[in-house]
């Protein structure tokens, strides 16, 4: 059995853990008055659960089919990921664009297990495994993260456990994600270029979400 298929076995593990919870979920509040435009976001139970699910999947799927030996060659575009997610928090701290938002754990917590736990393994995880040859092999493998990782992001949007503020939506995930995964294929062969490109990328989104500079 691919990884793929054991991959989606395990999605829909984590959908069976929160479904049930759907038709009774509290309503817990928080407020966010300066990052979503004074509009209440919910968080509840699902989200909390959502996040230690999954971050037990991913460590599980990375111990079963991953590359954690070898975790030493992929240790550059580890950091490559988390430090792209840590630009992110900085530079749009005034008008973020997405942001976790379960209640009872604060969100500090959240994008810390994201960042230390999620994306490590799923660099050793996608990495290894990608196609060494052939083209439509590498399209399908590639179509197949973005569509996990756009999964994930429709479930936690379903179930509280995070928000998109001030123009961005779920189109946009998927077309990040799109260029997201293809930037740790080229950072692990030519990191210059995939920092270059990534800065290129991110000037873009500044811009184009009119998010205003930080000093």
């Amino acid at each position: 059995m691919s990884i793929q298929n054991n991959l989606f076995r395990c999605i829909n593990i984590l959908y069976y853990f929160l479904s049930p919870m759907q038709e009774n979920r509290p309503k817990y509040r928080i407020n966010y008055i300066n990052i979503c435009d004074k509009k209440t976001c919910f968080g509840g139970f699902e989200g909390n659960l959502m996040i230690v699910v999954l971050a037990f999947i991913f460590l599980i799927a990375c111990y079963r089919w991953g590359a954690w030996r070898n975790w030493k060659t992929y240790y550059p575009t580890i950091l490559f990921f988390i430090s792209g997610d840590f630009i992110y928090l900085y530079l749009f701290s005034v008008k973020p664009l997405w942001q976790y938002t379960a209640k009872m754990m604060p969100g500090t917590i959240t994008t810390l297990i994201v960042a230390l736990i999620i994306y490590p393994c799923t660099v050793l995880l996608f990495l290894p495994n990608y196609p060494r040859s052939g083209l439509f092999k590498k399209i399908r493998f590639v179509s197949f993260w973005v569509l996990l990782f756009s999964g994930l992001e429709y479930l936690g949007l379903k179930y509280n456990f995070m928000q998109h503020f001030h123009g961005w939506n779920f189109i946009c995930s998927v077309v990040f994600d799109c260029i997201l995964f293809p930037l740790l294929v080229i950072h692990q062969k030519k990191p210059y270029i995939a920092w270059f490109l990534a800065f290129i990328f991110c000037v873009g989104v500044l811009f184009l979400f009119q998010v205003p500079a930080k000093y």
